[in-house]
């Protein structure tokens, strides 16, 4: 690959140090196929020595005219052009270094910050204390690597963002040799976040808890995704509830707030799927715990008598279950006295509301849902909830993503 070289030429403080010579090191050094030379009315016959000293040809070497040693815009725009001016002829900024130490300091603030914008290889500087010493000494920075720990913040951000799988990405292309050994474990430990929140927003809590167990925890940048104690308890509930196939109000809680996040992400149908999903399993508890009726295969001798028959016309004539959805469960409830399904039976706001969820595209219609729709059902699910669960909103702020539990209050 070809390889260019881009040098503030400025003019020494004091005869013995000779600035000529220790960029035409560095030259030699490089050995790149192009030289360019940011250089001063005051400077520009430096440039000229380095390129006689060089035997530069005219096609392999170029001097900008800075008008200014003290404009850093002006600097900062003419680097930009001549970094582009190359990659038009066939170098890549990965190709590309730049020797700031002569010049003003305002010549070396412009190149650099030129460099970290375009993603040059290196930035090189000859240490001073080495400038007229047959060995120079250079100190090289690579200007990748803060966009590699800008990478990482980046990441950061998209797992705030609920972007599991775009922070993964993000973190899988950051070339790990340009990090420390501190940056490389905040990065294992973001995407050991990232890969655990993406399996809780799953419903896979085993699988978060598991990853999450091998977050190590000591850098500020991960503290906005630690849990607390009682949080971690909480999920293994969860975790224990949906591996053994039983109810508990910490499910019903996290899948409330699976819908939140939905709604976050101005995902309504998705968001409305969820709700409605956990008031059918609410009636589904409660026929369970209190009644011992399982919805999947109702015991019609322990419906009422006067009810009974509505409910073996629903008998399925393959398998001869009678299997309820959520109307019908809130309907048994109600004719088993228990308030929950009473309350449910003459709440016209329901059946409004069921009626748009069942015109979603998610459900039985074509029309996309709303947002007021979605805060309507997700009001409405939460005093369900609380008919059978006291502390349920709080239940509910405990189990949620930590970064989000301010953001909680605002939907319920």
């Amino acid at each position: 690959m070809k390889r260019a070289l881009i040098l503030t030429v400025g003019t020494p403080a004091d005869s013995k140090n000779d600035i000529v010579e220790a960029l035409v090191a560095d030259i030699k050094a490089y050995k790149p196929d192009f030289v360019c030379l940011f250089a001063t009315k005051m400077s520009h016959r430096n440039a000229e020595k380095i390129v006689q000293r060089m035997e530069l040809q005219q096609e392999s070497y170029e001097i900008v005219r800075l008008e200014s040693p003290h404009d850093l815009d002006e600097i900062f725009r003419k680097v930009n052009a001549a970094i582009r001016r190359l990659t038009a002829k066939g170098y890549s900024a990965s190709n590309i270094s730049i020797n700031y130490t002569s010049g003003t300091k305002v010549m070396s603030s412009g190149a650099v910050l030129s460099a970290v914008f375009n993603e040059c290889e290196r930035l090189r500087y000859i240490f001073a204390g080495a400038r007229n010493q047959a060995n120079k000494e250079y100190i090289l920075t690579s200007p990748r690597a803060i966009f590699a720990f800008k990478d990482m913040m980046l990441a950061k951000t998209l797992i705030r963002e609920m972007r599991f799988m775009s922070a993964r990405d993000v973190l899988s292309g950051i070339d790990r040799s340009l990090l420390t050994h501190v940056e490389l474990s905040l990065m294992n430990n973001l995407d050991h976040l990232a890969a655990a929140y993406q399996q809780w927003d799953n419903f896979h809590h085993r699988d978060f808890l598991d990853l999450y167990g091998q977050v190590q925890f000591g850098d500020a940048e991960l503290e906005v995704f630690r849990l607390r104690d009682s949080q971690r308890a909480l999920l293994e509930q969860v975790a224990t509830s949906i591996t053994s196939e039983e109810f508990v109000p910490a499910l019903f809680a996290d899948i409330f707030n699976n819908a939140i996040r939905r709604t976050i992400e101005v995902r309504y149908d998705d968001a409305i799927a969820r709700l409605y999903r956990v008031t059918e399993m609410l009636a589904q508890w409660v026929l369970a715990t209190r009644y011992g009726i399982s919805t999947d295969n109702v015991d019609t001798r322990k419906v009422p008598p006067k009810h009974r028959p509505n409910f073996e016309a629903l008998r399925s004539v393959e398998d001869g279950l009678v299997k309820i959805g959520l109307r019908k469960g809130y309907e048994l409830l109600a004719a088993l006295g228990a308030p929950l399904g009473a309350a449910f039976v003459v709440d016209k706001e329901m059946r409004e509301l069921l009626e748009e969820r069942g015109r979603s595209i998610l459900a039985h219609g074509i029309q996309p849902g709303t947002a007021l729709t979605c805060q309507h059902f997700m009001k409405w699910t939460a005093s369900m909830m609380l008919r059978e669960i006291d502390d349920f909103l709080s239940l509910a702020n405990s189990l949620q993503f930590p970064w989000l539990r301010e953001k909680q209050q605002q939907f319920v």
